[in-house]
């Protein structure tokens, strides 16, 4: 009996440790197309991101900027940083958006970070999350000159 229930302890131990050692899952964006707009969405609380893309020129002027949701609440202005191992971007939030120069160095560095997949940090103000994020093929969010 005492033999049996050191084998199912072992096979426990086993087991907890197996479980432990799965990844979590990425995170995923979410896409949808309106009107010729590419929107972008990331739901990793307490962060939503909202990115609207016009690669196509839709609209004039075309339509690029983001949207920083913290907690539900959108984020009227400050600074978010988005981080990937050495590189640190700095993108400022006025009058609830984050709309890029043409063309803005730190956007498109922004972009190709949040786009690229991998282990990204997000901060805004007291807030900061680590998550894992997949890959997105392309980066209709580029600003061109």
């Amino acid at each position: 009996m005492l033999n049996q229930i050191g084998k199912l302890v072992i096979m426990t131990g086993l087991m907890s440790s197996y479980f432990f050692a799965i990844p979590a899952a990425a995170e995923a964006w979410k896409l949808r197309n309106d009107k010729g707009l590419v929107i972008f969405s990331l739901d990793a609380a307490p962060f939503d991101l909202t990115l609207v893309c016009d690669p196509e020129g839709a609209f004039i002027p075309p339509q690029i900027y983001m949207l920083v949701d913290i907690n539900g609440k959108r984020l009227e202005s400050g600074v978010l940083e988005v981080a990937q191992g050495d590189h640190t971007v700095r993108l400022n939030v006025e009058h609830f958006a984050i709309v890029p120069a043409r063309p803005d160095f730190e956007w498109n560095t922004a972009t190709r970070l949040l786009f690229g997949g991998g282990t990204l940090m997000l901060k805004a103000g007291a807030r900061e999350r680590s998550l894992e994020l997949r890959a997105v093929q392309g980066n209709p969010c580029l600003t061109r000159g």
